[in-house]
């Protein structure tokens, strides 16, 4: 490296007061211009040392006068200062048309080209911009303009650049590592800089170079939250715990309000829709920035329910680590009303597993915790069917049972539990122990309710017509009416009284080999029903009389 001013030269810009130039035991007064350049002197010996110590490949700059205002045209002069004007006020896109205008119309200095790389790097065009930058600094050997050395801060901007390509460049990272530290040979580092950079090796697995950084930023400001968090992950790549554990404390300590952003910025990302070819990338990015969180509150139960509900939207693949977040969850201290849900999810997973003991285990605890938690009502329900072990029908029921009876059910959820304790009814009608008409009645009245939650009865016909008929106890005929019409009939249950027609009057055709035992059953009146008679009469007297009118019709 060639120093073209000589310390003489330097010393002759150097301006003195008059009245203080002779006074030599005092330190002379220097003007702002004097110390730049006195300042650009020592920082090129600095630059020099450091380029024979560490043999890095630098930029052969020349220390000479800027050549800034050489313009062949003054139009361009004024669209570039007119594009500056426009990317100090934020309007990017016009400053951007201005500035490469500017260009074509014969700039070609450094500064330009660093204008226009920050301007598409503003927008978020990281590939653009550091095609600007590494031309700003293709220019800059030979030239030096407002103290800024070949516009070394190039350097810097493209290893931000690098770091806004590092999620879909996996060489991004360790190219902006090198970039910061080309910056930093020629540049003395802030604190700043030596954080990102430290950040950057740290990523890129250079450990050694990444402490080097970091520790020189904890000797600058020992209280900054997110050092101590890299210092933590430092140190937890060398798998120094106990150190790790410290720094992340340390970093809580610093900031108590540090992990918000973080915790904001993933619930966004868990918000957002599904990017068609890549569904997932929002959701990994989210489960990074709470696992990252979660080494500053390792104890905070309700993040590592969150992070299991991610796993659970990643898919089958993260099972496990969906179960192991919730346990640990549930091991910590979390509110009552997120507690029954917890065990809940959990027990859905062991039902995944095939582990249904466990998977009812975990239903009873979230009940005990809250015991209308209809999922897990409606959950244990199902393992106790799957199970089949002795008293799981029964307890299934009392569970569905349950469910029915609590308000707030969504119609779509109680189908089920509907049909099941229809079935569960009938099934028990004949139980010496219980009372046939009382459980019909009860079936009958599930039924209904299934069908009006929309659920259809095709399957269950015969089951449900034979619990109809009982459950026209609920709709007792007046006494001394023998001639009862079918339309008052109708009138007072008209679900009913259609269903048992249809039934009746469908399969009373078919050949008495042919009637089914609960056609029998029907058939024969139920005999414990009041009223039925004069009720299966008057089917007979319509069936009969539709029977005549169609044959009127037959003889015409």
């Amino acid at each position: 490296m060639t120093l073209l001013l000589s310390r003489s030269d330097i010393e002759k810009k150097i301006s003195y007061p008059p009245t203080m130039r002779k006074q030599a035991k005092l330190p002379p007064l220097r003007s702002d211009l004097s110390m730049s350049v006195l300042n650009t002197y020592r920082q090129s010996v600095k630059e020099k040392k450091r380029n024979e110590m560490k043999q890095a490949p630098m930029l052969n700059f020349d220390i000479v006068a800027a050549n800034k205002g050489q313009l062949a045209d003054p139009t361009a002069a004024s669209t570039y200062e007119e594009g500056l004007a426009l990317k100090e006020q934020g309007e990017l896109e016009d400053a951007k048309t201005l500035l490469l205008e500017s260009v074509k119309m014969g700039i070609d200095t450094p500064e330009v080209y660093v204008n226009i790389g920050e301007v598409y790097k503003a927008q978020g065009m990281p590939i653009e911009a550091i095609k600007y930058f590494t031309k700003s600094l293709e220019l800059s050997p030979g030239q030096f303009g407002d103290g800024v050395w070949g516009h070394v801060g190039a350097f810097k901007q493209r290893g931000e650049c690098y770091l806004m390509l590092a999620g879909n460049d996996e060489t991004a990272t360790m190219k902006a590592a090198e970039e910061f530290d080309k910056y930093m040979q020629i540049e003395q580092p802030e604190f700043d800089d030596l954080v990102v950079a430290g950040k950057a090796h740290l990523d890129s697995g250079n450990l050694t170079r990444s402490e080097e950084l970091l520790q020189a930023a904890l000797q600058i400001n020992p209280n900054d939250a997110y050092l101590h968090f890299n210092m933590g992950e430092l140190n937890e790549k060398k798998h120094d715990v106990k150190t790790a554990k410290f720094h992340f404390s340390q970093a809580l300590a610093c900031d108590e309000d540090f992990p918000k952003p973080y915790l904001n910025r993933a619930e966004e990302l868990l918000r957002q829709q599904d990017v068609p070819g890549d569904e997932n990338q929002h959701l990994v990015d989210a489960l990074n920035l709470c696992l990252s969180v979660l080494k500053l509150l390792p104890t905070d139960g309700p993040l590592h329910l969150k992070i299991s509900n991610i796993y659970d939207r990643l898919g089958e693949a993260y099972v496990d680590s969906s179960l192991a977040m919730l346990t640990r969850g549930l091991q910590l201290s979390l509110p009552d009303e997120v507690m029954a849900g917890a065990y809940c999810r959990r027990g859905v997973i062991y039902i995944e597993k095939e582990k249904l003991d466990e998977a009812i285990s975990d239903f009873t605890m979230g009940l005990s915790v809250d015991p209308h938690h209809v999922e897990s009502l409606l959950n244990r329900a199902s393992t106790y069917l799957q199970r089949q072990a002795d008293g799981d029908a029964h307890a299934a029921a009392t569970d569905y049972e349950t469910v029915t009876s609590i308000p707030s059910v969504p119609p779509s959820s109680l189908r089920a539990p509907y049909i099941y304790l229809a079935l569960w009814y009938f099934d028990k009608r004949l139980d010496p122990k219980s009372s046939y008409t009382g459980l019909l009645e009860k079936s009958f009245h599930c039924f209904t309710q299934a069908y009006f939650k929309g659920e259809p009865l095709t399957d269950h016909k015969e089951k449900l017509m034979v619990a109809c008929a009982v459950a026209m106890n609920f709709y007792p005929l007046p006494e001394g009416s023998p001639d009862l019409q079918y339309e008052e009939l109708a009138a007072r249950s008209s679900l009913a009284l259609k269903l048992l027609e249809r039934y009746y009057l469908g399969r009373r055709r078919l050949e008495p080999t042919a009637h089914s035992a609960l056609f029998v059953e029907f058939q024969n009146g139920c005999r414990e029903v009041k009223g039925f008679g004069r009720f299966h009469d008057a089917l007979e007297r319509i069936k009969g009389g539709n029977e005549a009118a169609k044959g009127k019709k037959k003889k015409k």
